[in-house]
């Protein structure tokens, strides 16, 4: 690029300063750590519960995005994980605070 790395640094660190970068984020391959299902799941929640389902999937490491939906379910979230039996068991892991799905 002809740019020395001292001169890359500085217009990095520019980025941050004002804003336009805001962080820098890692992105694993799951099949390259042994995760072989990515699933996407529709979470429907019982009347101000959402919070609480919200921090229970934000604790398991599975989880790559919460979205907070209009519509049909509540909730679209994103993971990836070994199999099913790991998907249903993070499923049934928010189920007492769900009232359906």
């Amino acid at each position: 690029m002809g740019i020395s790395s001292s001169g890359i640094h500085k217009r990095v660190k520019k980025l941050v300063d004002t804003g336009m970068v805001r962080k820098f984020v890692a992105v694993v391959d799951p099949q390259v750590v042994g995760k072989k299902l990515k699933a996407f799941m529709g979470i429907s929640t019982s009347p101000g519960t959402c919070g609480e389902v919200i921090a229970q999937l934000s604790q398991r490491y599975e989880v790559l995005e919460i979205h907070e939906v209009a519509g049909e379910h509540d909730l679209f979230v994103k993971l990836v994980t070994d199999d099913t039996l790991k998907l249903n068991e993070i499923l049934h892991c928010t189920r007492s605070t769900r009232s359906r799905e």
